[in-house]
């Protein structure tokens, strides 16, 4: 970090298309590298969240808290992840940015450990990727006995596309509802047009902060989805990596327990992600390229007054 005077900071930036084998793909995440001995105030990080107007960004800090600390020495960050309006506890593609970001600039670890508000997560590189060992969340089966909402919400994400539901699962723990349609490939999910303020209308967020609708798999693709998240103000975000420690145990078990799955997201961006089960673990790998498409420096204030 360097200070340019007016107590604002110059702070190491990435923008980076995470779950894309080549740019302007995928899920775009801001990344800030910011030194051990910067504490900014969670107003400012979510104000410069907003300023990046990306579905995250991320934050991320050597745990190592003295000066001299560097990015490309230890294996060991904390983490945190903010969509323009909050932050969040669980974010894959943020995480797998925030990975790309740290070996961009020379970190000699094939492990990253991040410190993070879903606890420990690593990423580790793999064969090109960047594999993400995230925790399982798996779904309940779910009723408008204890979501009451939930037809509400179901019929504003699927409105006007006359696809019919197969089934619906709800992830206390991550706060996400997945909604399994009829029909197999990308083409069904093609056909959603859900709209941010009808889904605002249909809950306030109390307990559903996004919905992952999802179809069976087609040709190399064991499953499809996509994923709408308006109350973290994300209409839609392109390639949801937290969404798929829901998705990849689901479909797991409706495939035959198969431990090894590829799935796809049909945003118009698009993306694919490798997912791994590791039951006794009760973990999953989500595994995936990332693009950097920007680098360069942020200015932001250095200080809470300046927040």
């Amino acid at each position: 970090m360097r200070s340019v005077g007016r107590g604002l900071a110059r702070v190491p930036f990435f923008q980076v298309d995470s779950f894309a084998g080549s740019p302007l793909e995928g899920n775009p995440a801001a990344v800030l590298l910011l030194p051990p001995d910067l504490r900014l105030p969670d107003a400012l990080l979510c104000r410069i969240a907003a300023e990046n107007n990306l579905s995250e960004t991320a934050f991320v800090q050597p745990l190592d808290a003295s000066p001299g600390a560097a990015f490309s020495a230890g294996p060991a960050f904390g983490l945190r992840w903010f969509t323009p309006i909050r932050e969040v506890k669980l974010c894959g593609h943020g995480t797998l940015a925030a990975a790309a970001a740290v070996f961009a600039v020379g970190n000699p670890h094939s492990t990253l450990r991040f410190q993070t508000l879903s606890g420990e997560l690593s990423s580790s590189l793999k064969d090109g990727a960047i594999a993400l060992d995230f925790p399982v969340n798996p779904g309940s089966p779910c009723s408008a006995a204890t979501l009451p909402d939930l037809d509400s919400i179901v019929a504003a994400v699927l409105y006007e596309s006359d696809l019919q539901v197969e089934d619906v699962v709800y992830s206390q723990a991550t706060s996400k509802l997945v909604v399994r349609v009829a029909g197999s490939g990308e083409a069904p999910l093609r056909r959603l047009r859900p709209a941010s303020s009808q889904l605002l209308d249909a809950h306030d967020g109390s307990q559903v902060t996004g919905v992952s609708v999802t179809s069976a798999g087609e040709g190399a693709y064991d499953f499809f989805s996509r994923y709408f998240a308006p109350w973290n103000g994300i209409p839609e975000d392109p390639v949801n990596g937290s969404s798929h420690t829901i998705l990849a145990p689901y479909w797991s078990q409706l495939l035959g327990n198969r431990p090894q799955l590829r799935a796809r997201q049909a945003s118009p961006r698009g993306g694919d992600l490798d997912l791994e089960l590791l039951p006794d673990a009760n973990r999953v790998n989500i595994s995936g390229p990332a693009s950097i498409v920007i680098e360069g420096t942020m200015l932001i204030p250095a200080n809470e007054d300046e927040a």
